[in-house]
């Protein structure tokens, strides 16, 4: 047997079979979610209408009890002036073509007792129902004189002019009826409202409680109960979200019916869909759906035959051209075919991948040159910074009576803490910040404050001057809003008095050769470079002979131990530093960086600085 006589017993045949019992049954279940989906469309469609007329019936009476309470804190609202209020009521809402507010008999409100305002034809009426009937006695004011709101049933309206319902909201002041306000809704123009989407042969009915007809496509039939003209019984009280098919209402033709509850009012939406509307389009798609699998399996069944001849030669070529690839030749490549389903898909993606890895390989390569030189670059870049700060050790050899020195050690290649300090006469100038983030932005904004305290820096002038002048100049071109923290002490190399200024960074340390370690106290004003026109204040005090001022930065305090979950903190950084307090400026420094990095295990993620001034001798 032939490979070709094999593909049509093997495989045609089959197909066919399996197909042909795939069609009946995909038939019968399309057809029952069709119907169902066609029935549920209509249904959404009529609760989409059923709340459109809902919200303008809720805003009618919203707007309504807006009025009321208006009018029950304004009791100088009588006279020509509810006129407008009463126009301005009936134009907000479009449903509302009617308004009156009725003062209570005896309440000594006259000229109009009875205000009413209705819009026929776009033009606005006045009257004083007052002069026309004894409102007092008409239903649209009877039901909201005990004091609650509420319907009516339809009436016709005697000045109005046509079938209404109206909604009555009391006005009460101090536990007294003073007035009603009352809107009028016609009932002939909501038939307007009832379309049901794109069904044009649907007859759509608004039922009240009382189950008779409160809207009709036939306005001979509004206020008729619902069995007129052989309606169903008892519309009303229809189960909300539910069809019902009839197969004489509201003509002779079958009729799928809707219900759905508008709850201001207390009425129930109909709408009578015709059977052939809802469902015929869905009997159309599945015919042509029919039609469509049949001819596909005739061409599939066709397609298997004739492809199955070519698939094996062509996958041969595939694996062959991955051979090559697998052996480390990237340029390899199968040649072209002319087909546009998975497998000339596959061959194109095949050749495309060769290219494509062959790229990559070659950008990694360049990727990883690039990769270097900057890393070159951010060297260099952290070799300068590096170079800016002091790097004279000893400090001041030139003045044995103090004793300094600082470190700093950088998290990136360029790092954002950053330490001066300069001599001009007998005073002393040390500064230790830190520049919020770290990297190149940081470091720019490093260069910057280190200038401008320089520059700034005039004995004749207060600490707390120098630094608010310093802030000024950062605050323009802030746009990073990059801010500084830090400390600038004053020293007074003769007499050991220093003033010192904290802009927001973490207290300084006093300690002496006794082992005692405090804070020196709190910020003395807020960070730099963030909030212009701020001030600072300054402390003084005196350095003993052989005391000492420690400045560090937050990432020694923050170092973390993972496996504790705990940062190092300013108590034990204070403690370790007690601990060396009889060592020199230098080993001090060098003592507490050790021990952040000891309490993280390894190199600390933050910058790590930190500068002590010891006073040495007596001058």
């Amino acid at each position: 047997m032939s490979l070709r006589t094999k593909l049509l017993v093997l495989v045609i045949l089959p197909l066919v079979a399996i197909f042909t019992i795939l069609v009946l049954w995909q038939y019968q279940s399309m057809r029952g979610i069709a119907i169902d989906r066609a029935k549920e469309h209509a249904l959404l469609l009529t609760q989409a209408t059923a709340r459109d007329i809902e919200g303008q019936l809720a805003k009618a009476v919203q707007v309504t009890h807006t009025g009321a309470a208006a009018l029950e804190a304004a009791p100088e609202l009588v006279g020509d002036r509810v006129w407008p209020l009463l126009e301005q009521l009936v134009r907000r809402v479009p449903l509302v073509e009617g308004a009156s507010i009725a003062f209570a008999p005896g309440s000594g409100v006259k000229d109009p007792a009875a205000p009413y305002v209705w819009q026929k034809d776009g033009i606005m009426h006045r009257q004083d129902l007052s002069e026309s009937y004894d409102y007092a006695k008409r239903t649209w004011y009877t039901i909201a004189s005990d004091g609650t709101a509420g319907w009516t049933k339809p009436y016709d309206g005697p000045v109005y002019g046509g079938i209404l319902v109206s909604y009555s909201v009391p006005i009460i002041r101090g536990e007294k009826l003073i007035a009603v306000i009352s809107i009028d809704i016609p009932l002939a123009p909501l038939q307007q409202l009832l379309s049901v989407g794109e069904f044009t042969k649907t007859a759509a009915y608004l039922v009240g409680p009382n189950d008779k007809f409160i809207s009709h496509p036939d306005e001979a039939l509004i206020m008729q109960p619902s069995t007129t003209g052989g309606g169903p019984a008892l519309l009303a009280d229809a189960a909300p979200g539910t069809l019902e098919q009839y197969s004489n209402w509201p003509n002779d033709e079958p009729h799928i019916v809707a219900f759905e509850p508008i709850p201001t009012p207390d009425w129930m939406f109909a709408a009578a869909m015709a059977e052939d509307e809802v469902l015929g389009p869905v009997y159309r798609q599945l015919i042509i759906n029919v039609g469509l699998l049949v001819l596909a399996g005739v061409v599939i069944a066709g397609l298997v035959l004739g492809m199955g001849l070519q698939i094996t030669g062509h996958v041969r070529t595939l694996a062959a051209g991955v051979a090559q690839v697998s052996a480390g030749d990237l340029e390899a490549k199968v040649a072209p075919m002319r087909r546009r389903d998975e497998l000339g898909a596959l061959v194109n993606d095949f050749n495309t991948m060769t290219d494509r890895l062959r790229d990559m390989v070659q950008r990694v390569a360049d990727e990883q040159v690039a990769r270097m030189a900057i890393e070159q670059e951010l060297d260099v870049a952290g070799e300068i910074q590096s170079e800016m700060l002091p790097h004279e050790y000893p400090m001041l050899p030139e003045h044995p009576e103090v004793d300094l020195h600082a470190i700093n050690v950088a998290a990136r290649h360029v790092a954002g803490d950053f330490y001066d300090y300069w001599v001009h006469g007998d005073v002393l100038t040390v500064v230790l910040a830190d520049v919020s983030g770290s990297g190149m932005p940081a470091a720019l904004v490093m260069v910057r404050a280190m200038t401008l305290l320089r520059l700034f820096d005039d004995p004749a002038q207060s600490l707390s001057t120098i630094v608010a002048k310093t802030n000024e100049e950062l605050c323009d071109d802030n746009d990073r809003q990059l801010f500084v923290t830090g400390i600038i002490v004053r020293f007074m190399l003769k007499t050991g008095c220093y003033e010192l200024v904290s802009a927001g960074h973490l207290p300084a340390f006093l300690g002496g050769e006794d082992g005692v370690v405090l804070e020196e106290g709190d910020s003395t004003g807020p960070l730099l470079g963030v909030i212009p026109g701020a001030d600072w204040e300054s402390r003084t005090g005196v350095l003993p002979v052989g005391g000492w001022i420690a400045l560090y930065t937050d990432g020694i305090t923050e170092a973390k131990n993972i496996a504790r979950d705990e940062m190092f903190g300013e108590s034990r950084l204070a403690v370790g530093l007690g601990a060396k307090a009889t060592e020199n400026a230098e080993a001090l420094c060098k003592h507490g960086i050790a021990l952040a990095e000891k309490w993280h295990g390894g190199q600390v993620d933050d910058d790590l600085s930190m500068l002590v001034l010891r006073r040495s001798a007596k001058t």
